[in-house]
């Protein structure tokens, strides 16, 4: 999916639905990626994080998409 196609969301969103998600699978979740805008429509940021990161609370502000890797 190309990038400047996305629609931009508050981490605040999703959140309460990502949640109960991450905390039933976090032994099987290697790592979650959060796509950030930037400043040009066709760059973007990427952050990856642990599990136990997302469920420390940590408020990503506005992102283009959290991808789930999981385990082999």
């Amino acid at each position: 999916m190309a990038i400047n196609n996305m629609t931009e969301v508050n981490w605040s969103d999703i959140e309460n639905d990502l949640l109960p998600f991450v905390e039933l699978n976090k032994d099987i979740i290697k790592e979650i990626i959060v796509t950030f805008p930037t400043h040009s429509v066709s760059e973007y940021d990427r952050k990856s994080v642990s599990p136990d990161e997302i469920l420390e609370g940590e408020d990503f502000g506005k992102i283009l998409k959290a991808t789930i890797v999981l385990k082999k």
